[in-house]
């Protein structure tokens, strides 16, 4: 994986972490049926999804790190395929992916500005603090 080492000698993952209501966004254009799964996310909000995903994981890049994106495991497939024709090389984890002996450290929340509160009007700044895989 794209992991190095951190100062407790553990390894350590860069991540940056999907907002719940991006996933709920996203999720709302998913159908699971008898059939099989259909994603029909519109092109429009596929862009501003890889254009939040790019913009929050700017600390990666300049780091010269691989961007890893985590989400919840059910739209870890579906945003895989939204961010892939986007963001090339990304990976995309699921929580329930992640494994016990790595240090997850989260750089950026992935937002969209219909996502963010309205009083706000702006994104969260990222904390880099660990998201509880130990």
């Amino acid at each position: 994986m794209h992991a190095e080492p951190s100062a407790e000698g553990k390894a350590r993952l860069h991540v940056v972490t999907m907002d719940p209501a991006v996933e709920d966004r996203v999720n709302g254009y998913i159908d699971r049926g008898a059939a099989g799964t259909t994603v029909a996310v519109p092109p429009n909000l596929a862009a501003e999804v890889a254009r939040a995903v790019a913009e929050a994981a700017q600390p990666l890049t300049t780091a010269g790190r691989p961007v890893i994106v985590v989400s919840s495991p059910t739209v870890r497939a579906p945003l895989r395929q939204i961010l892939h024709p986007h963001l090339a090389g990304v990976t995309v984890l699921g929580y329930n992916e992640l494994v016990d002996g790595f240090d997850v450290q989260s750089v950026g929340l992935v937002q969209l500005n219909a996502a963010t509160s309205p009083a706000s009007g702006a994104s969260a700044s990222p904390d880099l603090e660990p998201i509880g895989v130990n």
